[in-house]
């Protein structure tokens, strides 16, 4: 049986990737990566570095990543929830 071993390198590379598309497109979060996570195409950890590439960009403040994300304003409780749910908090990230 031959198992996959992916090294945190590969994460910062899909979670780079992911950052960019939504930055040039302007596609948000829901568009891009939450699609991605839902069908199984990502995986925790490589959403988990996305989500601090973009707080390592704007200051680690959650209410400053929803531009940068581009998600709206009245998602915020959303996009809480599901990375709280997924156990992505600050504390991650310290």
């Amino acid at each position: 049986m031959n198992v996959i071993q992916y090294t945190h390198n590969h994460y910062i590379n899909i979670a780079e990737e992911l950052a960019r598309k939504m930055t040039e497109s302007r596609k948000s979060f829901w568009e891009i990566v939450h699609r991605e996570f839902s069908r199984k195409n990502i995986s925790k950890p490589e959403l988990r570095q996305v989500v601090y590439i973009g707080l390592k960009h704007i200051g680690y403040c959650w209410k400053k990543l929803l531009p940068y994300f581009n998600i709206q304003e009245s998602d915020y409780k959303k996009f809480m929830n599901f990375l709280n749910k997924q156990g992505i908090t600050l504390s991650c990230f310290k």
